[in-house]
Parts: C-alpha cells; structure tokens; sequence
C-alpha cells in the first residue's frame, strides 16, 4: 500500500513506512524522513538535484543500494544510536565503462580477488570502493588518490556501528549530538506515551458498561497496551539508558490505575516474586553495626506483570553479627535476599574489643609519648642510634679480618 507524504512517496509494512521514491527535482533544500519509517528505498533519492540536508528518525534501520548515489545531499543527520543497515547489490564489472570500478570490482586471478565484499556498497553518493580500495587501485595506477566524496555525518556521540570501514569510506566530516536514547529505550519511551492515563484507566468503573464488560475492557487493555510496555520498559537494563525514560512514572500510574479497577471489579492481582532492582550501597560491615538500607531498590512483581517500588518492606536482621552473610527482605509473603559481608571487631591495644570500624578510629587509643619528644625527633634518635650499631659492626668485621691475616 503506498501514501503520499508532502510530496514523497511512501509503501506501509508491517513494521511501518518505507520511503520509495523523493521527486528528484524537489526544490527543498532540506528534509526529514517521516516517523515511523524503517527502511529508505534503492535509489530512493538518486539524482535529486536541489536538496542538500537530510535527517533521518531513529527507527530507520535500512538504506538500501543507490538510495543517495549521484545526489546532491551532503549533510546526513541520524537520530539512531544503532548505525541504519547499508544494503548492497553486487556489481558485474562487465557492465562498467569506469575503469577505476571494472579495476575495483574485477578478480586479480582465479586464486584471489582485487577486492573486498566492501566494494558493492554505493548508498551514498558514489562507490565506497574509490575510498576503500585506494591502496589496491594505487598499485595499478601510480597516479590514483582516493576522492572525497564531501558528506557529513551527525550522530549520537554514543553511536555503534559508525565507525566501520563502509561508513568511513563515505564520510569525511563527522559531527556529534548528546548522548542518546538507543533503539530498544526510544521504543519503551514511546510506548509508554501512548498508554492511556490513570484517570482513563479508572473511567471504566463509571462507564454504562456491565461488569463482565467492564472486566473484558480492563484485561484487554491490561495485556494489549500495558504489559507489552512493560516488557519494553524491562529490556532496558543500563543505568544510563533508563534515566532517559522521563515518562516512566505514567507506566507505573497506568498499572496502579488497572489493579484497582480489577480489585474494584473482583479480579484482585496476586504477587508472584520480590526482586531487588538495586543493591544497597553498604554491603560490608563490622559485627555490631545495623543494617542500611539506603540505595537499595525492592519491587513487588504481580501476575500482570505490572510492579510496584516498594519502602514498606521488613528486614530480618537490625544489628549484624559476626559471620551473618545474608538479610532476607520480606513483604506480601514473598522474600528477597541481600548478601553482606560482616567481619569480626577490631581489637584494641590492650586486648579488649574496640570498636574500629572500616574508615574510622573509635574505639582505639594511641600509646603515650613520655618523652614528650615530636614524632619526626624519635624518629631521627631511632635513625641515628642505627647507624651507630651498623658502623660498630662495621668495625669488629674489620678487626676480625684483619686478626685473620696474621
């Protein structure tokens, strides 16, 4: 199915929208592909005459064969994390009239060939061959120098596959953006925006529907909408990516709002497991001390798979003693464990317990100096007076060899 958008041809997917075809004499100078396109066509903007930038959303992930060759764009400006794949077609060097390329794209014998699986890839401006194979053509022809093809490249300085020989091959300048949402944390934030909000969620209670309907209306929203954003919403595990998900607290509202309304309607949600998202920030402690808590993150995980952060958890264990290795977390009848490391007390000079702890001095005395001498005037006594032994050692092991030659 094709569509027209501003002018630009476009074919729908299941995954979302392909750009086909830009008019080559388009009088823009500049363009941004549509949201929610995956995929820019061969060929796709050949040719084109007048435009000169264009920016691409994250969720293109293909660029097909000769989609930018001989065109007139020179700024490309990707938002994706993830570098879009570059499609290729292979080329039959016999159809070239280009000796540099029939060079490139033609086998050195039968046991080797003059180039890489590289050579085929011209998705934008020319082929990437020129660039990549420079060493090779050089040996060919003496008067051969690598062209610059002249394009720009903007990304996201954390950008992963950027960096290959293909991308180089085509791009001279490269220019950075923030660090950004890759594709998997841009997907969740995007699906949590669309969730309906907790004031939605809790009109179905009040809605002209029976409860068997209203019952329907909840679960199906429940499984359609909101457990798939969760799951998304789970997939992102690095710490620095999830703090790029500012709307995560509508997931959780939506989730509050869809238990009530089941609880409302008999449908009460059942925790299945306790999970410890974050440990606490002390694990190491001396007997005596009390657990802390602080930093440690505990959440409750129900049939639906929605969640809930929790602070109103029990601990097993308030004063740690020596050789306690672990502190169960407690709540709703199910249990988490946290691991710890509890040593035995610090001793003190005069053979009592103290009570050292890991980065203080409590419970310790330092020895009286009678002398009243500073630290630095000891230690110069204690020098000196070693130095006065060694050369009377010195000197009786003179006097011994000395008595030996005799």
């Amino acid at each position: 199915m094709f569509t027209s958008v501003d002018g630009v041809l476009y074919s729908r997917a299941a995954s979302g929208l392909r750009l086909e075809q830009y008019p080559a004499g388009k009088a823009d100078t500049s363009y941004r592909v549509a949201d929610g396109t995956v995929r820019i066509g061969d060929s796709a903007f050949e040719g084109s005459v007048n435009l000169v930038r264009v920016e691409m959303p994250y969720t293109v992930y293909a660029i097909g064969s000769y989609a930018f060759f001989d065109s007139s764009v020179t700024d490309y400006v990707f938002e994706s994390v993830e570098a879009p794949v570059l499609e290729s077609t292979y080329v039959d060097p016999a159809t070239l009239t280009d000796q540099t390329l029939i060079n490139a794209f033609t086998e050195a014998d039968s046991n080797d060939v003059a180039h890489t699986a590289n050579v085929f890839y011209a998705n934008f401006k020319d082929y990437v061959a020129r660039v990549t194979e420079a060493k090779y053509l050089a040996t060919l022809s003496v008067f051969y120098e690598a062209p610059d093809f002249g394009l720009s490249i903007t990304r996201p300085i954390n950008g992963k596959g950027y960096d290959t020989v293909i991308w180089k091959g085509f791009f001279t300048t490269e220019n950075y953006t923030a660090y950004a949402a890759d594709r998997t944390t841009k997907t969740a934030i995007d699906m949590i925006a669309a969730l309906p909000s907790a004031s939605e969620i809790n009109a179905i209670l009040s809605s002209d529907k029976t409860d068997e309907e209203k019952k329907t209306a909840v679960t199906e929203l429940s499984v359609n909408e909101i457990q798939p954003a969760r799951k998304q919403f789970n997939l992102v595990t690095d710490p620095a990516q999830a703090a790029l998900i500012e709307n995560s607290a509508n997931l959780y509202a939506a989730e509050e709002a869809v238990r009530a309304v089941k609880s409302a309607l008999g449908i009460d949600a059942v925790m299945t497991s306790l999970v410890m998202v974050q440990r606490p920030d002390k694990i190491n402690y001396v007997a005596g001390e009390s657990f802390d808590p602080t930093g440690m993150i505990i959440k409750a995980v129900y049939d639906d798979l929605s969640e809930v952060i929790l602070s109103d958890y029990d601990v097993d264990k308030t004063v740690l003693n020596e050789g306690d290795g672990e502190v169960t977390v407690s709540y709703g009848g199910k249990t988490c464990v946290i691991y710890i490391d509890v040593q035995p007390m610090a001793e003190n000079p005069d053979g009592n317990e103290g009570g050292q702890t890991p980065g203080g001095n409590e419970g310790t005395q330092q020895p009286e100096n009678p002398t009243g001498l500073g630290g630095a005037a000891i230690a110069g006594i204690v020098i000196g007076a070693v130095v006065v032994v060694a050369a009377i050692v010195a000197a009786v092991i003179v006097v011994v060899k000395r008595r030996r030659k005799k």
